[in-house]
């Protein structure tokens, strides 16, 4: 779902932000813009006003006596009136999932999730697959 919502409200940026994440890999021709720190987005579905807050957080993990590298988790919170709470979970996010495959197909990029870090504690990320052959 975070990733849905990612693409989905990158689509909606709003040009009153005060900061944005922009990154752009090496074969594509594309910029990509993302949500940066705690910024919020806000977003309209059928009369309903939503927020959408993007939040992360670093936890430290302690093993024994080794000290683990910290892991940085994203997150966003969806802030709505809790009489909408229904409509939100029957409409609106099944909208943002189909949104986001559908924004997804448009940029037609093959992805691949591959582990970050030195060892099997690292995070998953996701990287866009870009091979010469055509198919």
């Amino acid at each position: 779902m975070y990733e849905a919502a990612e693409i989905y409200l990158c689509s909606k940026l709003s040009p009153k932000m005060r900061s944005l994440t922009l990154a752009k890999y090496e074969k594509e021709k594309k910029i990509i813009i993302a949500i940066a720190g705690d910024e919020e987005v806000l977003n309209k579905f059928q009369r309903i006003q939503l927020i959408w807050r993007r939040t992360s957080y670093e936890v430290h993990r302690q093993h024994f006596i080794f000290s683990h590298p910290a892991s940085k988790f994203r997150s966003f919170e969806l802030i709505f009136h809790e009489k909408h709470t229904q409509m939100v979970m029957d409409y609106y996010l099944p909208f943002i999932l189909s949104a986001a495959k559908a924004i997804m197909e448009i940029s037609n990029t093959s992805k691949v999730h591959k582990m970050q870090g030195e060892d099997l504690r690292g995070r998953w990320v996701v990287v866009n697959f870009n091979h010469p052959a055509t198919f």
